[in-house]
């Protein structure tokens, strides 16, 4: 077996040289210099994940099915594997593992994400429960979502969001309209990891300088919320505040808000201003385009 496998790779191998060969042959200059570009381009993709392949299979102590499964969670590989169409886990399942994990921010909000639908590669979502009122919410949510979905599933041809409830939104919904695939992502929409801020005590806040920004963070229960680092009432740095049961009182004025409701404020009209946070396995990230 092995020996008929040698001998078909020589095989592909060759033609793929004699095709090379006929590229070369071209007389037209930039025909061929687009193609042997295109050549070298897809030889390097190539040759990252085969390194990055290695890399993982020396590290992980994991075999068989769950050696697979990792290495199709990886960027890199994963990507490798779906170009070529045998990535280990089908659209769907991708896309549940992307709400899986956006829903802890969504939860930040009051808010949860289900998925309706999936047909010939549209996702149909519905959004439930999110702030009521607060068009910073309607922003940062569509942001997470779909950055989510198309870092796992860059197959996905578009996002539709549902709206069961067209003709009279029940409270504490913000209809969203239609979101959709983004162009590749520059780099100032990347998710940073910030230090520090993963393993905060319940109850706590601390204020971190991200990107250049101050930004809040804020740890109830099991869940990490982030925040803009300025009191809407009096404009103040909320470092200091008293956060207690999720409502965080500001030590300047007294202004209270409740961080689970998106920063909704307690006894005003006021709201602090919520950034998109993903929270896993003690790590916290935060959206680059949101800290400027």
């Amino acid at each position: 077996m092995a020996i008929l496998q040698r001998k078909e790779f020589d095989r592909r191998l060759q033609q793929t040289e004699s095709l090379i060969n006929e590229v070369e042959a071209l007389a037209d200059e930039e025909v061929k210099g687009r193609a042997v570009e295109a050549i070298q381009a897809l030889l390097n993709l190539h040759g990252e994940g085969l390194e990055r392949t290695l890399e993982l299979i020396a590290d992980s102590p994991k075999q068989g099915q769950a050696l697979i499964d990792e290495l199709g969670s990886d960027p890199v590989v994963g990507g490798l594997l779906l170009l070529h169409g045998v990535h280990p886990l089908g659209l769907e399942d991708r896309v549940l593992q992307a709400l899986d994990k956006v829903r802890p921010y969504l939860g930040s909000h009051g808010g949860n994400v289900q998925l309706v639908g999936l047909d010939e590669g549209v996702v149909r979502l519905r959004l439930e429960g999110t702030c009521h009122g607060c068009a910073s919410s309607a922003v940062t949510l569509k942001f997470a979502v779909e950055r989510e979905i198309m870092e796992a599933a860059p197959d996905v041809v578009a996002i539709e969001v549902v709206d069961d409830s067209a003709e009279r939104p029940p409270e504490g919904f913000i209809p969203l309209g239609q979101i959709k695939p983004l162009a590749p992502k520059p780099a100032s929409t990347d998710w940073e990891v910030v230090a520090g801020v993963g393993h905060l005590e319940s109850g706590s806040t601390k204020v971190v300088h991200v990107g250049g920004s101050a930004v809040l963070f804020c740890s109830s229960g099991e869940a990490t919320f982030a925040y803009r680092d300025s009191c809407p009432a009096c404009g103040a740095s909320l470092a200091g505040g008293d956060l207690r049961e999720a409502i965080l009182t500001c030590a300047g004025c007294q202004a209270r808000f409740d961080v689970k409701l998106a920063g909704r404020g307690v006894g005003n009209e006021l709201h602090l201003e919520p950034l998109p946070l993903l929270q896993t396995d003690g790590e916290v990230r935060l959206a680059g385009a949101a800290r400027s």
